[in-house]
């Protein structure tokens, strides 16, 4: 009976230190849940041990609380991801995330925060791949809900008033604005969401664009060759390089360039692509015969315009063409490249590298 009391006793003693483990894990955790909410990862200045960060912390159309607390606690914007979703959780904000792009710090409060994030975006962070035509930028901006379908390519070909840029003033006055093609600089692009329109974003590609003019010093034209002409050889540039890097951008310039000084049509079918509007897949003998201006099988020299909107590494390309006797090239299936001299050893590289067909 003794012995039965004794284990009785035991039981409680463990029951009894179980609740006041538990009680004080509670209690900490509160405490320390609080502190999150009440403090900043940094909460002095000249912390000893945590340096203060600054960040444009961006929440794409789609991520959960979870990887938005997880990539938080990451970037030490945070202290818990846990902590934060409980807040969400006990303030009913978990469904209150609006995609964007913010300006925290980790002197903020896990409160601040969490109401920052839910309140909408005042920026909007926008990228702009290279080699899109002004048509690709505008399904780009139309499928990222910034906006509708047409309404950025109407104001660039029609309605936008650029008479701020001196130097598209050639191609304005021609009423024909497709000439703008390649004038608008990939990049990504930080607006307030108050102030975006689409005038207000395509001065700030062209914006964009005369910064790297400028400091590429190719706003009167370079090496005996007019702006005009720099931005089409670096749009074809951009398409019809794999790499976009090393020696094959500048390799194709020479090339290209090549080509014109001997009077040879440049047979760059990203040019013929651009006038089918066809991106992918082998083009087939009907389209490579195709009448039309963009055609630089059939037409010698540069085509009308720009084909795309071209990086800064194809501007430079065009304007530091590598010194060189080759003619030709062609992207093997691996994308490699493989250059020539004359057209016997063209289609050599043809048979060798590509079975007798390649881009």
């Amino acid at each position: 009976m003794q012995k039965k009391m004794q284990k009785k006793r035991q039981w409680w003693k463990l029951i009894i230190w179980a609740i006041v483990i538990i009680g004080a894990y509670y209690l900490y955790d509160n405490y320390q849940y609080k502190s999150a909410i009440n403090e900043g990862v940094v909460t002095r200045e000249n912390d000893e041990f945590t340096k203060e960060v600054n960040e444009t912390f961006t929440i794409l159309h789609g991520n959960s609380p979870t990887v938005i607390a997880k990539r938080l606690e990451e970037k030490k914007l945070i202290s818990s991801s846990s902590y934060f979703l409980r807040y969400l959780k006990n303030n009913n904000l978990d469904s209150e995330l609006y995609s964007g792009s913010y300006e925290l710090n980790n002197i903020m409060t896990l409160s601040e925060i969490a109401i920052k994030l839910t309140t909408k975006a005042e920026f909007i962070k926008i990228l702009i791949p290279e080699g899109l035509t002004i048509q690709e930028i505008d399904a780009r901006l139309a499928s990222k809900n910034i906006f509708t379908a047409g309404e950025f390519e109407k104001c660039v070909l029609q309605t936008c008033n650029f008479t701020n840029f001196d130097f598209i003033s050639d191609f304005t006055i021609l009423s024909k604005r497709k000439y703008l093609e390649g004038y608008f600089f990939p990049a990504t692009y930080k607006i307030k969401e108050s102030e975006l329109t689409p005038q207000i974003f395509a001065n700030k590609m062209l914006e964009a664009f005369e910064i790297r003019a400028k400091k590429l010093d190719i706003l009167d034209g370079k090496n005996g060759k007019t702006l005009q002409e720099i931005v089409t050889m670096a749009s074809i540039i951009e398409k019809e390089s794999s790499t976009h890097s090393g020696k094959e951008p500048n390799m194709i310039s020479g090339i290209l360039w090549n080509r014109i000084d001997q009077n040879i049509p440049l047979g760059a079918d990203a040019t013929i692509r651009y006038a089918l509007k066809k991106d992918s897949s082998a083009l087939t003998r009907i389209e490579l015969q195709k009448d039309n201006t963009f055609n630089t099988r059939k037409y010698k020299g540069l085509p009308p315009h720009a084909i795309a909107n071209a990086g800064e590494a194809s501007l430079k390309a065009a304007i530091n063409p590598s010194d060189t006797k080759y003619l030709f090239y062609l992207h093997d299936k691996k994308q490699k490249i493989h250059y020539a001299i004359t057209n016997t050893q063209h289609e050599n590289n043809k048979t060798q590298f590509c079975g007798g067909s390649c881009e």
